[in-house]
């Protein structure tokens, strides 16, 4: 298994990013490393929100049978869009000097509003074979659920007090 590991592109190249990575904060400050960042964050979750859009066109308007790789499809476009707000938020908030309007504007729960969608309808998407995570049974979702919502009731009454 480790030498099809070495022989994937994929991880080399993952390697090799997270390696340049931990060089760069080793000589860059924090600040500089998160503008950096957003940018390519930007870049990418719209690269993503282009390469679905056709897949989530076709989910939401076509007459074919609605399945669960068109859901899944659609949770993917909802979190990226998510990811796009979050990291539109970022980059207003170091651009602007007085930040404190930032603090009550929609952009946060907006894009938690998306990625609570996207993530539910990843999670629902019934038909949907994704190899080792296709076993999603009805307990397992029920669990998640019970297990996600006493952690929502735990943070809310943390952040109330």
């Amino acid at each position: 298994m480790p030498k099809r590991l070495l022989k994937n592109n994929a991880i080399k190249w993952t390697v090799v990013l997270a390696a340049l990575f931990v060089l760069a904060s080793l000589f860059l400050e924090t600040q500089t490393i998160i503008v950096i960042l957003n940018g390519a964050f930007a870049g990418v979750s719209a690269a993503v929100l282009v390469a679905y859009r056709k897949l989530v066109w076709a989910a939401l308007w076509d007459w074919k049978e609605y399945n669960g790789a068109r859901q899944m499809a659609l949770g993917i476009f909802c979190l990226w869009i998510a990811f796009e707000i979050q990291r539109a938020y970022s980059i207003l908030f170091r651009v602007v000097e007085n930040t404190d309007w930032l603090r009550s504007i929609p952009f946060i729960p907006l894009s938690i509003f998306f990625a609570i969608i996207g993530g539910v309808l990843q999670i629902t998407a019934s038909e949907y074979d994704f190899g080792p995570f296709s076993s999603r049974d009805k307990k397992t979702l029920w669990s998640a659920g019970i297990i996600g919502t006493v952690v929502a009731i735990v943070l809310i009454y943390i952040q109330a007090v």
